[in-house]
């Protein structure tokens, strides 16, 4: 696949195991495994990474989910898909899952279903 053929120019593309960030005069190469989360920000998302770093991408949340090709991102609320391999814990009574890095996200998908989808993916909780 040839990366100069590929219409990056307002928005994110989606490859196998990575994305590609247009931001600003740069294209950014991601890898799923550094993507904490995605987070809902009306027509666009905004992906975290692992590194403190975060983009603004030019799609919506379910355009992002349905395209990203990865077993380990769960959708947790209509705000946030997110990375299990970063989630640590899950506080029931707040109704937020902490991840690794110390993000507090709130959840709405009942705790049962919450736990099926972590345990339902074919990949392990952080070490």
């Amino acid at each position: 696949m040839n990366i100069d053929s590929l219409p990056i120019k307002n928005s994110v593309r989606m490859l196998p195991g990575k994305i590609l960030v247009p931001d600003q005069n740069m294209i950014y190469i991601v890898s799923h495994t550094s993507i904490l989360f995605f987070k809902s920000d009306n027509y666009y998302s905004h992906v975290y990474l692992s590194d403190g770093r975060n983009y603004l991408l030019v799609k919506t949340l379910s355009k992002v989910e349905k395209e990203i090709q990865e077993g380990s991102f769960i959708r947790i609320s209509q705000s946030f898909l997110v990375n299990i391999n970063f989630i640590t814990s899950i506080d029931k009574k707040k109704k937020v899952i902490c991840l690794s890095d110390q993000h507090l996200l709130p959840f709405t998908v009942p705790v049962k279903k919450l736990t099926e989808l972590i345990l339902n993916t074919n990949v392990s909780l952080l070490k």
